[in-house]
């Protein structure tokens, strides 16, 4: 008589071999999954631009960036120079250790300079 022994659950072995294949898929998608700030929030992209250029000019040249300009009631970002009725003028500060400071109704990210996203805004 042949005996047959029926195998309940999984090996150690087996499951650790499975959560290090799915840790690593997890790893590649989170590192090259990249959200486009202008294609979320829309308008507030140029803004985004704006600032990420401060930034960028600002670290790589160790001074304080400083950046006016002017923001209309759809979004639209203009120069500072243009005299446009229901527009606003706007600051942003980009300092060489890659902070930006800018009004708080722009929805930068404080370090990136970046267009703060719903879950990146509190």
């Amino acid at each position: 008589m042949m005996r047959t022994s029926l195998r309940a659950g999984v090996t150690l072995l087996e499951l650790v071999v499975a959560l290090s294949i799915i840790g690593m898929g997890v790893a590649v998608v989170t590192l090259a999954w990249r959200p486009q700030d202008s294609l979320v929030l829309g308008s507030s992209g140029a803004v985004a631009h704006l600032a990420s250029e401060a930034r960028r000019t600002a670290i790589s040249s160790g001074r304080v960036q400083r950046v006016v300009f002017r923001l209309t009631a759809d979004g639209a970002v203009l120069d500072a120079d243009d005299a446009m009725a229901e527009s606003t003028v706007r600051y942003l500060l980009a300092f060489p250790d890659g902070t930006v400071i800018a009004d708080s109704s722009l929805r930068l990210d404080h370090l990136g300079g970046r267009a703060a996203t719903p879950e990146r805004a509190r």
